[in-house]
């Protein structure tokens, strides 16, 4: 369990799809632990799907809903990073340069 009351192997065991290759190719949970598929980090995308990857395919799992996820979770060690309120930030700083260029 970690100390934020998350237990990742139940995460891990309640997937709905991980990432098999670098053609983000996806399969059941139970396929990929068959694969001997180690899940490193875990998606959640904003309409509570969850997609597993091993740290080699993160960046493709990524990009395959990059503007839909909402959080990732690093299960060894465990880290929760909050994509949506890091997507919100960017924006503003954005906007914020944008404002100072135009006046």
């Amino acid at each position: 369990m970690s100390k934020h009351g998350i237990d990742p192997g139940l995460l891990s065991r309640h997937l709905s799809r991980v990432i098999v290759n670098e053609h983000g190719e996806a399969t059941t949970p139970l396929r990929a632990s068959q694969l001997g598929i180690k899940i490193d980090s875990v998606f959640i995308r904003n309409d509570g799907w969850t997609l597993g990857t091993p740290d080699n395919l993160k960046d493709i799992a990524y990009n395959l809903w990059a503007d839909e996820w909402v959080i990732c979770i690093d299960l060894n060690p465990f880290k929760i990073h909050d994509l949506f309120s890091m997507r919100k930030n960017k924006i503003n700083e954005i906007n914020k340069t944008r404002r100072n260029k135009n006046g």
